[in-house]
């Protein structure tokens, strides 16, 4: 087995992963290693991956910094494509209103009331069916509706852009 100067395998660093046969290579060398072997480089790479998704991590965070700084939903590149997939969340809270507006049949499609099992459970509205109840009740309801409605931060998309 090769070592680096801390007693780590160099193995898995020497292949090159476009390399037809490195996975084959992989696979021979796993099946070589005894038991503490085999132990010792599932720690090692757990940590390795650990602090790669820890680094990850902190480089996301600036990417959104950056994109709020900006008031941006992208970082602009040639190279990458970076963007924030922004959504909305409706404040439960916020549809209370509609209780007074919507007819009893059609609140028993959208709302579980609040009650108390083991602890005490909110409102609970389904928000796919409170839009097309909103939109079929009018203004009123469509007002409250869009007035629960919060912007949420999304998930990073990021990727390399595909060259031709």
């Amino acid at each position: 087995m090769t070592t680096d100067d801390f007693g780590n395998s160099t193995v898995l660093l020497q292949d090159d992963p476009a390399d037809p046969t490195s996975w084959e290579r992989r696979i021979r060398w796993c099946q070589s290693l005894d038991d503490d072997e085999l132990l010792a480089e599932m720690e090692h790479i757990g940590g390795v991956l650990e602090d790669f998704k820890k680094t990850l991590g902190i480089l996301e965070q600036r990417a959104y910094q950056l994109m709020e700084e900006r008031g941006a939903t992208s970082i602009p590149s040639e190279t990458y494509i970076c963007e924030m997939e922004t959504g909305f969340k409706y404040a439960q809270e916020s549809f209370g209103p509609l209780k007074e507006v919507f007819n009893d049949a059609d609140l028993k499609r959208c709302l579980t009331p609040a009650h108390t099992e083991e602890v005490k459970v909110e409102d609970k509205w389904t928000t796919a069916t409170v839009k097309s109840l909103a939109t079929k009740y009018g203004a009123d309801a469509l007002r409250i509706f869009e007035n629960a409605r919060t912007e949420t931060r999304g998930r990073l998309k990021f990727a390399r852009r595909e060259t031709r």
